[in-house]
């Protein structure tokens, strides 16, 4: 590409699984040149050519930003972030996404994050609106249990990016004495609080992960059980709204490893469920929009399958060569009836 050669577009980093999708961040040290336009090229043109040469890899490019939040907010793409809490102690990064637009921001078995997490070198993690505030409800609940915890401290908290319960528990008394409604008691009561649930207390066995979460809201479908549920979690369909998004029973079948006439029913019962939630027009709408970018993912889920297999059985059958090959060169070595040249002249002389 002209623009990289001549350095006017420069690479920043690029994360790469070789053979399925690469992210490549780009910048411009002239303003009045578009560094991701100019490596996709008119069309799409530029980067497909690469695209061909790597036989189908995908590739984005991403926009660089000094600003370590809008770059990781740029490296997730095509997912969009509403919110996102720093813990520049630990370089980590919390970011929340719309419902519908978890799956696009996880991606096939966690690839977007995962190289989004490589790409800009922040740990990400990814939560959902309405995960996030279950819980913060689950945590709440657990944190009032104890005395001197009031819901006003527990809301502050939140408010200020502490989210978790680990948060809390490493939290420095320094930086909580400064938030509203804080004295140094109270911030050393709650740290406390939150290491005693932690190592076990306040019911602390029992306490639900996101994932569980997560998998309990799939079975609000019909016919999802706890089994099917971690079937469809694990293939990617993390929630309800992405099986409403799935309108192809044979894609599901091939993704979680379920029957086809399974699947179907479980679409169905999908649709269902969404007509009973009472969605507003408006929030259809933008489910509908969302959708269609889950169906693409979708896709590109099962073309990385078919293609991870293609490779697979590439493997297997180089494989079974190379021991056909190996018995061959043993079976002529080991063979007691073979006489060597000179061996075969004295017996003709003797003759």
């Amino acid at each position: 590409m002209p623009e990289i050669q001549e350095g006017i577009v420069k690479i920043v980093a690029v994360a790469r699984e070789a053979g399925v999708r690469s992210k490549v961040a780009v910048y411009s040290t002239d303003t009045d040149v578009d560094p991701v336009g100019a490596c996709v090229g008119m069309r799409g043109a530029r980067v497909q050519s690469i695209v061909q040469e790597l036989r189908g890899e995908k590739i984005d490019i991403v926009p660089y930003n000094s600003d370590p939040a809008r770059f990781v907010c740029n490296a997730i793409n095509p997912a969009k972030v509403t919110k996102v809490f720093i813990d520049e102690a630990r370089k980590a990064m919390e970011l929340i996404v719309p419902d519908d637009q978890l799956s696009l921001a996880i991606g096939r078995a966690g690839q977007n994050v995962r190289l989004a997490t490589q790409l800009t070198g922040w740990n990400l993690e990814i939560l959902n609106e309405t995960r996030l505030e279950e819980i913060k409800q689950d945590i709440k609940r657990r944190l009032m249990t104890y005395e001197g915890v009031t819901e006003e401290l527990v809301d502050t908290l939140f408010s200020h990016g502490y989210n978790r319960l680990e948060d809390i528990a490493t939290a420095e008394i320094s930086d909580m004495v400064l938030l509203p409604g804080y004295d140094e008691e109270a911030a050393e009561n709650l740290v406390a609080t939150a290491h005693d649930i932690l190592e076990g207390g306040a019911d602390g066995d029992d306490f639900v992960t996101e994932a569980d979460l997560e998998r309990e809201a799939l079975m609000q479908v019909r016919g999802v059980g706890e089994k099917v549920a971690a079937q469809l979690y694990e293939a990617g369909y993390i929630e309800p709204l992405f099986l409403v998004a799935e309108d192809d029973a044979d894609r599901l079948a091939q993704l979680t490893g379920l029957d086809v006439k399974k699947c179907k029913q479980i679409l169905s019962a999908a649709e269902k469920w969404y007509s009973q939630q009472g969605f507003s027009e408006e929030e259809i709408a933008e489910h509908n929009e969302a959708f269609g970018h889950l169906r693409q993912e979708f896709i590109s889920m099962v073309e990385e399958l078919a293609r991870a297999s293609a490779s697979a059985e590439d493997i297997h059958e180089t494989d079974e060569d190379e021991e056909d090959e190996d018995e061959g060169d043993v079976l002529v070595a080991e063979d007691p009836n073979a006489l060597s040249d000179d061996e075969s002249l004295d017996a003709d002389d003797a003759e």
